[in-house]
């Protein structure tokens, strides 16, 4: 009767042995699958990322191009003129020109970085320095050393975020020279 019990343990021992190692090939089987689905889906996120940054910059530029058509004809219609002899008219139409670009900018979300002349100080992040200007060579000779006195070319920001800095002339340190 033992032997019987022994015979028996032993089948039921072989066959768990075969039931773990037919689930371990199962579950191998499904890591392997994890893996491939893994990949295909880090590469499918791949090239949808890609295409949304291509469909993006396309519609930005699709829609500055919109704005800039109109401007640019206009501009090639004065050049085409024969007669530029005249400065104010000249200077009406270069003006023009300034305010449609400046309201391109603004319609598509972009806003003259602001700056307070003589008191702002200079910050890397927002500015630019083109060169630094000694007090006596200064519009604000009282200023502050860092301080911007000059802004040379505006700067242009989309919700708080620099796309193009302010490039200023900053004061150097404080003369000597008492006035």
């Amino acid at each position: 009767m033992e032997n019987e019990q022994l015979q028996e343990l032993s089948k039921l021992i072989e066959e768990l042995v075969e039931d773990n190692m037919s689930l371990a090939e199962t579950l191998g089987r499904l890591r392997d699958g994890q893996d491939q689905l893994r990949a295909d889906f880090s590469r499918e996120i791949g090239l949808l990322r890609e295409e949304f940054k291509g469909a993006v910059s396309f519609r930005v530029l699709r829609e500055l191009c919109r704005e800039m058509a109109p401007t640019i004809a206009a501009t090639e219609a004065l050049l085409a003129q024969e007669n530029l002899d005249e400065p104010n008219l000249l200077r009406s139409h270069v003006s023009s020109i300034s305010l449609t670009l400046t309201s391109i900018l603004q319609r598509l979300g972009a806003d003259k970085i602001p700056v307070s002349l003589g008191e702002e100080q200079f910050d890397p992040s927002r500015h630019l320095c083109v060169r630094l200007v000694k007090p006596e060579e200064s519009p604000f000779p009282n200023a502050m050393p860092r301080s911007i006195v000059r802004v040379v070319e505006d700067g242009y920001m989309v919700e708080d975020k620099i796309i193009v800095p302010v490039k200023v002339d900053v004061q150097s340190e404080r003369s000597s020279v008492v006035s």
